[in-house]
């Protein structure tokens, strides 16, 4: 079964948050020019001293086709002992998917948060929109937000959609489910509840569509 694996990232984040850990922790997503860059706290979570094997996944193809995963380790301020600090993925603009897929592999059996089918069409669209824009450091930001939720900025500069006129959104639903997106400074802002960061990144794409 291919999992829909935004719908389970942001579970897995909206789990732990339980109004200190996500004050401190989370998950931030970023681009670097065409390649991925991905960060996720395991401090505080059932995954600081889990194993992940193997230890590094790396492999390189060419410069649009590689991927490499593995954990950041600290050492405990009062034991001293190791543990598991961080889930660190860098890779190509088409990796996205599989990295994501790679932190579930290793974390599934370990959290018991239910999963769902899904083609992960948002994803498989974003991968190809980046590839598919003009070269930018800064093109994409998912980052996690303390009170919980998500923030996604897109960067329009040197891209087609900078002059398209954008309908600024507010839905407020519940305090845990709500959106506002808006563009300032040539960002497209979008901010949203712990559970939203599939359905915004799904607006951006019905925004980026529209004739």
């Amino acid at each position: 079964m291919r999992i829909d694996i935004l719908d389970y990232i942001q579970k897995w984040y909206f789990s732990y948050c339980n109004g200190d850990w996500e004050h401190t922790f989370g998950v931030t997503i970023t681009t670097v020019q065409y390649n991925w860059d991905v960060n996720i706290s395991l401090i505080e979570t059932k995954l600081e001293d889990i194993s992940y094997q193997p230890q590094t996944i790396n492999f390189y193809h060419n410069e649009n086709d590689f991927l490499k995963c593995y954990l950041r380790s600290a050492l405990h301020y009062k034991s001293k002992e190791p543990f598991n600090a961080e889930f660190k993925a860098n890779g190509s603009a088409n990796s996205l998917i599989e990295i994501l897929n790679k932190f579930y592999e290793w974390t599934n059996e370990i959290e018991n948060i239910s999963v769902i089918e899904g083609d992960n069409q948002e994803l498989v669209w974003l991968q190809q929109w980046l590839s598919q824009t003009p070269e930018i450091n800064d093109r994409i930001y998912i980052n996690t937000l303390d009170n919980p939720g998500w923030e996604i900025f897109i960067n329009l500069k040197n891209s087609s959609l900078l002059e398209k006129i954008f309908n600024e959104i507010e839905i407020e639903r519940t305090d845990d489910d709500w959106i506002h997106s808006r563009i300032r400074n040539s960002k497209l802002q979008m901010f949203g509840g712990p559970l939203n960061l599939k359905e915004m990144i799904r607006n951006f794409r019905e925004w980026v569509s529209e004739i």
